[in-house]
């Protein structure tokens, strides 16, 4: 097959809002198969365009289960289910229906902090390992046969209600846990070959998120190759709304000729409060616009763990909590503005 290769905009155009799902329920690493929930994906994504949010942030290939990924009697990458292909072709007709676009994300960078001493997820480390320093080919079978794959099933069709991919959620994360074998220059090889296999089929742009405490100083130390990736989404949690290194950030952002995106924010306090839930995003909406990001993706619209709570926008009952309606009033108020 004869390939072209495309180029990626440098940029994401205008302010944007949106949230975070990343998985339905409790359901982290086994979403699209073993629990798919159809009607769940639809009210969420419901939910997102009554906020009058426009971006969804939706995980693939999160966990240690490696969920829908086929392997041979050897270890080695095959393919990936159908079933799985499937179910992601369903929430992307969905968001397509409802006007909101989907934000991929591939791998989850904070896997490392998720081990247990037993042979399940020893087993699941080896592959990550393998993956991210290409042994033994590992990542090359995951490109040519399931990333790709799965790019040439839903790009078609689906082009545009995918606004972006991220491919590894936290990546700074992963570097620090050592799970690269070579630190950033592992990483920065990792991006490339990824970068490579997306562009010989789309033009969607690629990023690797940064989280922690320490997101913004790691993206402005440069570690990352800046070629890799077509924008740059930093994750950021505080109790009033204040982003660190605004102004140098604001600069940082100017000088690189990329867009820059709050890909998650939310509360840091451990607390329920709708105060301060508020109060958070009322700050992210309405400011953040002043240091540089172009948009801002609420960390999570629906979230029913214990201890996770503070983050849902939705109550037991699933219905809004202030919150949600401060996100649709403040959004509204930027559109409103906006030149």
């Amino acid at each position: 097959m004869t390939v072209t290769l495309l180029t990626a905009p440098l940029c994401l155009a205008g302010f944007t809002t949106g949230f975070n799902q990343a998985w339905t329920h409790d359901d982290y690493g086994r979403q699209w198969i073993e629990r798919f929930d159809g009607p769940s994906w639809q009210r969420i994504l419901r939910l997102t365009r009554l906020a009058e949010g426009k971006i969804l942030r939706v995980w693939l290939f999160e966990g240690h289960n490696w969920e829908g990924i086929q392997f041979d009697e050897r270890g080695a990458i095959t393919g990936l289910d159908p079933v799985k292909i499937q179910n992601i072709k369903t929430v992307l007709a969905m968001a397509r229906q409802e006007g909101v676009q989907i934000y991929f994300t591939l791998f989850d960078g904070n896997v490392p902090y998720f081990m247990s001493d037993d042979d399940y997820h020893r087993r699941s480390e080896e592959r990550y390992r393998k993956l991210f320093s290409n042994r033994e080919g590992f990542q090359d079978q995951f490109l040519e046969n399931v990333l790709k794959p799965l790019l040439d099933n839903i790009v078609p069709e689906y082009r545009n209600s995918i606004y972006a991919i991220d491919v590894v959620n936290e990546l700074n994360a992963t570097v620090t846990k050592d799970w690269f074998s070579e630190g950033w220059q592992g990483a920065n090889e990792f991006m490339k070959r990824t970068r490579m296999a997306v562009r010989s089929r789309t033009d969607i742009p690629l990023t690797a998120s940064f989280g922690h405490f320490s997101a913004i100083q790691d993206l402005m130390s440069r570690e990352l190759d800046f070629s890799t990736v077509d924008f740059f989404d930093v994750h950021l949690y505080d109790d009033r709304g204040n982003i660190p290194h605004c102004s140098s950030l604001s600069k940082f952002i100017a000088r690189s000729n990329k867009s820059l995106i709050l890909g998650e924010f939310g509360q840091f306090n451990p607390f329920f409060s709708d105060t301060t839930q508020s109060m958070v995003v009322k700050s992210r909406i309405l400011n953040s616009d002043q240091c540089g990001f172009s948009a801002v993706l609420a960390w999570r619209l629906e979230e029913k763990k214990d201890g996770e709570k503070r983050f849902s926008f939705l109550n037991e009952n699933g219905e809004p909590r202030p919150a949600f309606w401060v996100f649709r009033d403040m959004t509204l108020r930027k559109q409103k503005a906006a030149p």
